[in-house]
This record gives structure tokens, C-alpha cells and sequence, in this order.
């Protein structure tokens, strides 16, 4: 079974103007090349439905919203997330989340599911069960980064069975992978997966060079 920390999103109703409209809960991670702002295990959480530019002024959102989304996450994380609204496009620009503020060719990109958004946060609208990821670009330009999204695809009495995908512009098996369980580390298939004698609790996280390591996944049996 797996454990994910469940934030109250319904706090973040009593902070931005518009009520909260939470009937989806997606996971979230905020990532750079080197860290994870929310922690090392994925977070679930609501979607606000407004914000605040940085000119004090509030815009309403529709329900679910990944924008409204990130809102809910950085209020109950206590990130310092700043939108800029744009009139021309009559939408939110990310200027800066957990004090990170991109300049030059970097930017703050959107997956939904480990893959790169094709809409805007203010258009992109989640599901139950939804995995969204923020990832700081530092230069859109170039090739990456990229992400590991570690997945438990069966569990038994005596064996634990994972899958880990390299999450960027195409999602992809990640060959090559190591998976650290209960502190023994395995290497990943071929196809992407690894499957290990475990008996009673465990946790796991899968790390490759060159790509930001995976969120941590737990059981309890």
C-alpha cells in the first residue's frame, strides 16, 4: 500500500477570495535539478480557485485547476509562490515559486502524468488520481532535465514489484535505474522494473545520474 502525505486543501479556502472546489485531489511535486521543495514523498492536494498576482489583485479560476492546484500547495507548504497576471493573454505567468525565480531561458514547466503539458496551468484541468510535477528548466533551450516517477505496480505476501519512468518532453522506461528498498539497492530492467523479496513495512526511492531521483513510496505491509 502506498502512503502519501494528504494535505488539508481546504485550508487554502480560507486564504484566497473564491471559494475551494476539492472534488479532485491530485499528487503534487515541486522540483529543481537538485531538490524537492515539498519533501521527498508526493503531496496530495486540492485546487484553490483563485490567486493573487503580485499586484494584490485576486483572479478567479474554474475548479481543478493545476494553476489553482499549485496555489492550495504553496499556501499549505508555506512556498513563496508569486503569478504575474498577463492581460494580452488574460492568464497567470509563474514568476516565482519557493522563492526561485527564473530568469534568462529558464522557466518553470508543467507535467501532468510525467508528461509536459501542452496547455497552460489556468487550462490544464486534473483528475483524481492525477500526477502533476513542477520542474525548473534552467534552459528551455537545451535537452532536460528530467525526473524519475517511481510507481509500485504489484505487491505480495513476499514480493514487491516496482516500475520507474524517466519523466521529460517523452516519457520513457528508466533503464539503468537503481532503487533503494528498505536499504538494499537493485538495478532496474529493461522494462523498467524491479521485483524484490520484501516481507512486512518498506519504503523505496529510485535515483539515476543525471535526472532528479523519484518520490519516496512506502507500505506497510
Amino acid at each position: 500500500m502506498r502512503t502519501i502525505r494528504v494535505l488539508a486543501a481546504v485550508i487554502a479556502a480560507l486564504v484566497v477570495s473564491v471559494p475551494s472546489a476539492l472534488a479532485s485531489r491530485a499528487e503534487l511535486r515541486i522540483l529543481t535539478p537538485t531538490a524537492s521543495l515539498l519533501g521527498q514523498d508526493a503531496v496530495l492536494v486540492g485546487s484553490a480557485r483563485s490567486y493573487f498576482d503580485d499586484k494584490a489583485v485576486a483572479h478567479a479560476l474554474v475548479a481543478n485547476t493545476a494553476l489553482g492546484q499549485l496555489v492550495a500547495g504553496g499556501l499549505l507548504g508555506e512556498l513563496d509562490t508569486v503569478f504575474t497576471y498577463n492581460q494580452q493573454y488574460n492568464a497567470a505567468l509563474i514568476t516565482g515559486i519557493g522563492g526561485i525565480k527564473p530568469t534568462g531561458n529558464a522557466s518553470w514547466s508543467l507535467f501532468v502524468n510525467d508528461v509536459l503539458a501542452p496547455v497552460g496551468a489556468e487550462s490544464t484541468v486534473l483528475k483524481q488520481g492525477d500526477k502533476v510535477t513542477w520542474l525548473l528548466d534552467p534552459d528551455y533551450n537545451l535537452p532536460g532535465p528530467e525526473f524519475l516517477d517511481l510507481k509500485l505496480v504489484k505487491r505480495t505476501t513476499k514480493t514487491l514489484t516496482l516500475s520507474v519512468v524517466r519523466a521529460g518532453i517523452r516519457p520513457v522506461a528508466a533503464v539503468g535505474a537503481r532503487v533503494k528498498v528498505n536499504g538494499h539497492t537493485y538495478k532496474v530492467s529493461k522494462q523498467g522494473k524491479v521485483t524484490v523479496k520484501v516481507v512486512g513495512p518498506w519504503f523505496a526511492q529510485a535515483t539515476l545520474s543525471g535526472t532528479v531521483a523519484s518520490q519516496r513510496l512506502f507500505g506497510d505491509r
